[in-house]
């Protein structure tokens, strides 16, 4: 039996940590242009433009969770995720028609959250691919 109720606890937590790195991006200078670009073979959180460059974001959020150690949202880009991400920003660029020569970037957003005091850690990780 799958615990739907953990899973959109999830939901929520990913949701938040999403909009807070948008509004970093955008705090940054980056235009964010598309969220959660989805397709069966992987999704991509954030899609954003900056100085004609595209940039392709994976948003791993972790909740700290008081005095235990937080899990580190990094951990979480491992290679077979890696490899989807590819994927699915072939598949983005190819859908919109991308020009072949566009200068494009993944990077990853990781933030922890401390739901008590309502604040977030925010870390930008660059150009993993």
């Amino acid at each position: 039996m799958i615990n739907t109720t953990k899973r959109t606890q999830n939901r929520k937590t990913g949701d938040l940590g999403e909009q807070i790195a948008a509004n970093y991006l955008i705090s940054k200078g980056y235009s964010v242009l598309e969220r959660n670009y989805w397709r069966p073979w992987g999704e991509i959180d954030l899609v954003a433009e900056k100085n004609g460059e595209l940039f392709f974001f994976e948003v791993k959020t972790a909740v700290a969770s008081g005095s235990r150690e937080t899990i580190r949202p990094e951990v979480n880009l491992h290679p077979e995720k890696l490899k989807r991400f590819d994927r699915v920003v072939q598949s983005y660029l190819w859908e919109r028609r991308t020009p072949p020569k566009t200068q494009w970037k993944f990077q990853a957003i990781c933030l922890v959250l401390d739901m008590e005091n309502k604040k977030a850690t925010v870390e930008l990780i660059k150009d993993i691919v």
